[in-house]
């Protein structure tokens, strides 16, 4: 997960200032109350050199997944399609 955030900031060309994460094993160690969450020693050594903030989804939220999956369809269609090609 590390790499892919790493090369995705390279491949565009710079951080972001925010990355939205559900709650996986590799960053967070411990669910805390609200949305305070106990990071993995991995990816708080791996964030705590950038200034980047990291929220996480709410277990068991149904609704805060799907705005995020609706999210990514809309960054996908802004700029992960095809150019249509057209003779005239």
């Amino acid at each position: 997960m590390l790499d892919g955030l790493n090369s995705s900031f390279e491949h565009f060309g710079g951080l972001t200032r925010r990355v939205v994460l559900n709650n996986t094993s590799l960053a967070v160690k411990k669910i805390l109350v609200g949305t305070e969450r106990e990071e993995t020693k991995a990816f708080h050594g791996w964030r705590g050199s950038l200034p980047l903030r990291a929220d996480f989804c709410a277990p068991a939220s149904g609704w805060e997944k799907g705005a995020v999956e609706r999210g990514a369809r809309y960054v996908q269609g802004l700029f992960f399609q095809p150019v249509p090609k057209a003779a005239t």
